[in-house]
């Protein structure tokens, strides 16, 4: 298994004056996460899905995807 460096983030909303809004992003944490690459990439090519089946072209494109970050390309 591999691991990335994650960071996690709070979000809220801020109420201005009228009806203007503003997001408010706070870093609440960072470390290693342990991730499976083989789950990654078919979360993500289920993400695009609402019947949560996978497309083959969406997994061969988040495979290529993938690779290109690992070679640096």
């Amino acid at each position: 298994m591999s691991t990335v460096r994650a960071r996690v983030w709070r979000f809220t909303i801020e109420k201005r004056k009228g009806d203007a809004e503003a997001v408010q992003a706070v870093e609440i944490g960072q470390g290693p996460l342990p991730v499976s690459l083989a789950v990654m990439v078919n979360i993500n090519a289920l993400a695009c899905d609402l019947r949560k089946t996978v497309d083959q072209r969406v997994r061969d494109y988040e495979i290529s995807l993938l690779l290109s970050y690992i070679i640096g390309g």
